[in-house]
């Protein structure tokens, strides 16, 4: 009963505190700068295999990040800004098939968030990033 219980409170404190040690590490630039395959849907919530995948690399200067990626055919580069309070990295882009905003939220083992095009602002869609921890 007692190893239960230890391993209960060891379980819930890792499920309160890594992804706080995620966040506030993702805010000196070293856990998000990398490589990244990326898989997207373009709808919200994302429903069945993704629609367009590819691959992305983010890196920092100072308090800013940059980033580009090669999606589906389509080159995508632009600029963001981490949040490391809410452990969200917002990324603006501009793509050849034109500009808007990407929301990702910090997790474990990805970054996953919400997309939209200035051009069409009613369409929304949804991408995961996940790290190939390769050399950026």
């Amino acid at each position: 009963m007692n190893g239960r219980i230890i391993l209960f409170t060891a379980g819930l404190l890792l499920s309160v505190l890594l992804p706080c040690l995620v966040a506030a590490d993702a805010g000196n630039g070293t856990s998000l700068e990398g490589n990244y395959v990326v898989e997207g849907w373009n709808t919200i919530p994302p429903d069945g295999p993704p629609d367009y995948a590819g691959t992305g690399r983010i890196w920092s200067i100072g308090a800013t990040y940059l980033f580009e990626a090669d999606i589906d055919g389509q080159r995508y580069t632009g600029v963001g800004l981490l949040d490391p309070d809410k452990g969200v990295l917002a990324l603006q882009f501009n793509g050849t098939d034109g500009n808007g905003l990407t929301v990702l939220k910090i997790n474990i083992d990805n970054l996953a968030g919400s997309w939209v095009f200035s051009e069409s602002p009613k369409e929304l869609g949804w991408e995961v990033w996940t790290p190939t921890f390769g050399a950026p």
